[in-house]
């Protein structure tokens, strides 16, 4: 559904509410993926989609009265690389997560933390370090 539809209501007729769980997949995280492993779109062809990664794009498709929750599209790094690497990408896709809910307020509300399933002492200090100290940041 795009904000088209919505076009011809007042504002009135339209109650603000939260899009949980609307996927990103942020420019500078699927660029690293992508060179571990270049065949990501083909393997997972839903992640060529535009308003995935375009936030103009995404920003074209948004619906009046509705915030998003964002969380990365499911290229977990963990299922890719080891459990540094994994942590490593974690910790950087999060902080684009932040940057890009806090360019974009009107549309974003927050973000789900991405934590690397592989190394728990590095998602204990994502949850201390990222989501505790950053209100927009959640862990699900």
């Amino acid at each position: 559904m795009t904000g088209e539809v919505y076009n011809n209501l007042e504002k009135d007729d339209i109650m603000e509410k939260i899009d949980v769980f609307a996927h990103v997949l942020l420019p500078n995280f699927y660029n690293k993926m992508l060179k571990i492993n270049p065949n990501l779109p083909k393997d997972i062809p839903f992640i060529n989609n535009e308003v995935l990664t375009d936030m103009k794009r995404r920003r074209e498709t948004s619906i009046p009265g509705v915030k998003q929750i964002i969380s990365y599209v499911n290229v977990n790094p963990e299922d890719y690389t080891d459990a540094t690497t994994s942590y490593d990408l974690c910790k950087e896709a999060n902080e684009e997560l932040l940057d890009i809910i806090r360019e974009n307020p009107d549309i974003f509300y927050g973000g789900v933390a991405m934590i690397p399933m592989n190394n728990i002492d590095g998602a204990i200090d994502i949850i201390k370090n990222q989501v505790v100290k950053n209100k927009e940041l959640y862990c699900i």
